[in-house]
């Protein structure tokens, strides 16, 4: 095999030639990185009004139904259909039929079953005009463990949370189909996203 010389004013545009590949694939190393991390904000968002980082990390409903002390004072956000909103001197219980959160932090309103009834006490009013039974919400606070109550003269315990921030899903939110772009795998039941 005969063996090729490079004639040494080519050496330069050789080396400008591999500098160059190598600042593009530093750029496309950061432009894929920055697509990837728009990409992952943009698909679960949750309402301003019950934004939380710990929203993916949350424990299930079944261990907060078990009243487990661990998780007292955490953060959480649930959502579901208001059963009853009570008005008291200085604050308001909403009574909520817990149904599972999309990845948007929207209660799957095609749920066939719940795990249970929770309580969110909001140290304010809120009118039972705007949040009526059969609306569907989503709420932010903290757990407070449960709560004896009943429904209708049947002893019941709540799931309590003391909540600072709700948010009303209008119907035009909840209208199927969506549309999702993006790049992944995605594994989708009903309205529940994995």
């Amino acid at each position: 095999m005969k063996h090729v010389s490079i004639p040494s004013h080519c050496h330069s545009v050789y080396d400008a030639m591999t500098q160059l590949s190598s600042k593009m694939k530093e750029l496309l190393k950061s432009a894929t990185l920055m697509i990837a991390v728009l990409m992952m904000g943009a698909c679960s968002t949750l309402p301003d009004e019950v934004k939380s980082d710990s929203f993916r990390d949350q424990v299930s409903y079944s261990e907060l139904k078990s009243g487990d002390q661990r998780y007292l004072d955490q953060v959480m956000v649930l959502g579901g259909k208001v059963i009853e909103v009570v008005n008291k001197t200085d604050q308001t219980e909403v009574v909520i039929l817990h149904l599972p959160l999309d990845s948007r932090g929207e209660p799957n309103n095609n749920a066939k079953k719940s795990n249970g009834r929770f309580i969110a006490t909001f140290n304010r009013l809120l009118d039972p005009e705007i949040y009526e039974a059969g609306e569907f919400v989503t709420v932010r606070g903290k757990y407070r463990g449960l709560t004896e109550g009943t429904i209708g003269d049947f002893p019941y315990r709540y799931v309590a949370i003391n909540a600072d921030g709700i948010h009303l899903w209008e119907e035009d939110q909840t209208t199927e189909p969506r549309f999702i772009f993006g790049v992944g795998t995605q594994f989708r039941f009903g309205n529940d996203f994995y």
